[in-house]
C-alpha cells in the first residue's frame, strides 16, 4: 500500500500540499518520502525547536474583555514574519491558561473543565476541574440558566476567629481569569497553577487522584510568576520574594521562602526564567498606561543566598548573562534559548507577550487593548523596544514551542 501512495503524480502532489495545514503538512510528510520531499520545502525549518507566538488566525478577534480561543490558531513564526494555520476544534471556547515545555497548553473550559492539550498530536488529557481547586466549594445554575461558582472572598475576623468568606463568580469570568497561570513539569506530569483571588499555589499530577493540592507555607498568596529550575517548582510574588515548593508529589506540598526580593524601582509584574544554567528574576517596568518600559533583572546567587544585578534601571547592563540568549516571558512556561543555534533572534533580550497582572479580577475593559497589544523584544543593551505587529489580538498571543530546553523530554503517550 505504501509504494502505491508514493506513486500518486508530482502534480497533484503540489495541488495537495498547498492546501493543507501546518500540523497537515507534518502528517503528510510522515506518508513516504516522495511526499516529503514536496512537504518539506514548505515546513519551517526547525519545526520542533524554534519558538512560535499563538495568535489569532486570519481576521478571528474575540470579543471584548475575552480569551476564549476559536477552532482555529494562528502560529507567528518571527523568523519568517508568517502565520501558520493549525486547526484545533479542542479549543473552541476555551482559554489558554498555560503554555508549557514540549509544547503542550493547559486549557480552562466554563463548564470546569480543565485539559492539557497539545496542538500537534491532538493529544487531550483531563485534569481535576474547577470544582476540585482548593476553596472552590461548589456551583449553581443562576438567573439565564448561566452557571456560577462559590469561590473564596476576602477573609474576615467573626467572634475573634479568622474565617474565609466566599463570593460567586459567573463560568466565563472564572474562564477568564480564575486559573492566572499554569506549567508542567515535562518529565513528571505534574501541573502547577496560580489561581484565585488571592493568586494561591495548587498542584497535581496527570493520572493520579482526581483533585487539587493546595500549597502550604511561608506565604500562601499574591505570586506572579512559577518556574522550574534543576527539577524543583520555585515560585515569585508580589514583592519579589523567591520560594521554593518542596513534596510536590506527597499530596501535602510546602513552599519555603529562599529569598526577599531584591530593592528596586517600582514595577508591575516578576518572572522567573533560566539562563545559562542559572535562576534569573525579571522585573517588568511599565509607564503610566500599563505598557512595558524595560526589565530589571537579578540574578540568584544559591550559595548566600544573595542577589547579582544584571540589569538595572539607572546602572544599566552590568553582566553578560545575556550573551547569545533570548528569554521569552508571558502566560508560558519561561524559557531561554541559544541564539546562534536559531536565526532571526536577538541574543541580550527579552521576548514579552501583554500578561500584565492587574490586582484583582476585574479590570477596566479601556485597559484590555493596551495591555494585549503590549508585546515586544526588548534589547537589554541599548534599552530599545521593538513591536511585532502593529495592531492588538485577542485572545492575548503566547509563547508556544514544543522543544523542553533541557535534557529531559517525554512524547504523548510518556506522561505518567
Amino acid at each position: 500500500m505504501a509504494s502505491r501512495w508514493s506513486q500518486i503524480p508530482d502534480h497533484l502532489l503540489e495541488l495537495i500540499t498547498i492546501l493543507l495545514n501546518l500540523d497537515d503538512l507534518v502528517r503528510f510528510s510522515c506518508v513516504c518520502r516522495p511526499w516529503r520531499s514536496h512537504a518539506t520545502p514548505l515546513l519551517v525549518p526547525n519545526l520542533n525547536l524554534i519558538p512560535w507566538l499563538i495568535v489569532p488566525y486570519g481576521n478571528y478577534t474575540c470579543k471584548i474583555a475575552s480569551n476564549i480561543c476559536d477552532k482555529t490558531l494562528g502560529f507567528f513564526n518571527i523568523q519568517d514574519g508568517k502565520t501558520y494555520k493549525i486547526d484545533t476544534p479542542q479549543l473552541a471556547d476555551r482559554r489558554i491558561c498555560g503554555s508549557c515545555s514540549g509544547g503542550w497548553l493547559v486549557t480552562v473550559h466554563e463548564n470546569s473543565e480543565i485539559q492539557v492539550y497539545h496542538p500537534f498530536s491532538k493529544k487531550v488529557i483531563q485534569l481535576p476541574p474547577v470544582t476540585k481547586l482548593p476553596g472552590v466549594t461548589g456551583c449553581f445554575i443562576g438567573r439565564r440558566n448561566e452557571l456560577y461558582y462559590v469561590v473564596p472572598n476576602r477573609p474576615h475576623f467573626s467572634y475573634r476567629v479568622l474565617e474565609m468568606s466566599t463570593t460567586t463568580m459567573s463560568s466565563s469570568e472564572v474562564r477568564e481569569r480564575y486559573i492566572y497561570k499554569a506549567i508542567m513539569s515535562p518529565s513528571t506530569g505534574i501541573v502547577m497553577v496560580i489561581q484565585g483571588r488571592f493568586r494561591t499555589l495548587a498542584v497535581c499530577r496527570v493520572g493520579r487522584v482526581k483533585k487539587w493540592y493546595s500549597v502550604k507555607g511561608d506565604i500562601e498568596g499574591m505570586y506572579n510568576d512559577i518556574a522550574i529550575y534543576n527539577r524543583e517548582f520555585y515560585a515569585v510574588n508580589d514583592f519579589g520574594q523567591v520560594f521554593v515548593v518542596s513534596s510536590v508529589d506527597s499530596g501535602r506540598p510546602v513552599i519555603k521562602l529562599v529569598i526577599s526580593g531584591p530593592y528596586g524601582f517600582d514595577y508591575c509584574k516578576s518572572y522567573l526564567v533560566e539562563c545559562k544554567g542559572e535562576l534569573l528574576l525579571l522585573r517588568r517596568v511599565c509607564n503610566n498606561n500599563c505598557v512595558t518600559a524595560c526589565f530589571m533583572i537579578n540574578k540568584l546567587d544559591f550559595s548566600g543566598p544573595r542577589w547579582v544585578e544584571v540589569k538595572h534601571l539607572n546602572r544599566g547592563y552590568v553582566d553578560d548573562v545575556g550573551k547569545d540568549c533570548a528569554m521569552f516571558v508571558g502566560y508560558n512556561d519561561s524559557f531561554c534559548i541559544s541564539t546562534s543555534s536559531f536565526t532571526g533572534y536577538e541574543e541580550h533580550s527579552v521576548y514579552f507577550t501583554g500578561d500584565i497582572l492587574k490586582r484583582g479580577l476585574s479590570f477596566a475593559s479601556e485597559l484590555q487593548e493596551t495591555i494585549y497589544g503590549d508585546l515586544g523584544v526588548f534589547n537589554l543593551k541599548n534599552d530599545v523596544i521593538k513591536r511585532f505587529f502593529s495592531k492588538s489580538f485577542q485572545p492575548s498571543p503566547i509563547w508556544f514551542t514544543t522543544n523542553s530546553f533541557s535534557s529531559i523530554q517525554f512524547l504523548p503517550h510518556q506522561i505518567p
